[in-house]
C-alpha cells in the first residue's frame, strides 16, 4: 500500500502534490518533443547521481528543505541528492520511511517506492512547467518516478486508469515501463518537482502507446 507522511512547511510554499512524470535526459525539452504541437510542456533536468544499488527493505523518498543549497549539499549521503528549485533548497533521500537527521525541515516521506532489478541505477531530479492544455507525449521510464506538484493541476493517464492531481494531493507512480501521458488540466500553469530512480543502463524515456 502506498503511504505518504507530509509535514507543513514554515514558508509560504504551497503544499505539494505527487504524480509520476518526467522526460528525456536533456536539460530542457520543449513543445517539439513533448507537446504534440499544442502548447509548450518543458521538463528541465535539475540534478542526477549514479547509484550502485537500492537501499535494503522498503524504500521511500524523504523530502527535506534547507535555508541554502550549500547546507543541503553538505547533507547529501550515498542515496540522496540535493537541488535548488524555484529559489528553494531541497534534499531528496531514497531509503527507509522518514529517513531524517540531515538538518533540514521534513516535508514528506513518500512510498513505498516500486523496487526493480538493474545492474546500476540513477537518481534524477526534474522540474516540469506547463501552461493549461499542454501535454507530454505518450511515454514510459525504466524505473520509478514521483513528482511534487507545486502549482496547477495534472491529469495522468495510464493504460487502465486516470489520476487527477492538484496542489496538496499525492499520487504514486506505476511500475517500470508503464505507458503514461500527462496533461496540464488546471486554470494555472503546472509546476513541480519529479524524483526518479531508474535503470541507468536503459534509455531514460521511450515512446509508448496507451491504447
Amino acid at each position: 500500500m502506498h503511504r505518504t507522511r507530509a509535514f507543513p512547511l514554515s514558508t509560504t510554499v504551497p503544499m505539494l502534490a505527487l504524480l509520476a512524470l518526467g522526460f528525456g535526459p536533456g536539460a530542457t525539452l520543449t513543445s517539439a518533443a513533448l507537446a504534440q504541437g499544442r502548447c509548450e510542456f518543458v521538463v528541465e533536468k535539475i540534478a542526477e547521481k549514479p547509484l550502485a544499488a537500492l537501499p535494503d527493505g522498503e524504500i521511500f523518498w524523504t523530502i527535506e528543505t534547507f535555508d541554502a543549497l550549500d547546507a543541503a549539499e553538505a547533507a547529501v549521503g550515498a542515496t540522496s541528492i540535493a537541488a535548488e528549485i524555484d529559489g528553494k533548497a531541497w534534499l531528496f533521500t531514497l531509503g527507509p520511511e522518514d529517513a531524517v537527521g540531515h538538518g533540514g525541515e521534513l516535508v514528506a516521506s513518500v512510498g513505498p517506492i516500486q523496487r526493480f532489478d538493474a545492474g546500476s541505477y540513477k537518481l534524477q531530479i526534474n522540474a516540469p512547467k506547463a501552461p493549461p492544455g499542454a501535454m507530454t507525449t505518450q511515454h514510459s521510464h525504466p524505473g520509478s518516478e514521483v513528482l511534487f506538484v507545486l502549482d496547477g493541476e495534472a491529469t495522468v493517464q495510464w493504460p487502465d486508469s486516470t489520476d487527477v492531481l492538484t496542489a496538496g494531493q499525492f499520487g504514486p507512480g506505476q511500475p517500470p515501463h508503464t505507458p503514461m501521458q500527462v496533461t496540464s488540466t488546471g486554470d494555472t500553469d503546472l509546476s513541480g518537482i519529479v524524483m526518479f530512480v531508474v535503470d541507468a543502463d536503459q534509455e531514460f524515456a521511450r515512446p509508448e502507446t496507451l491504447h
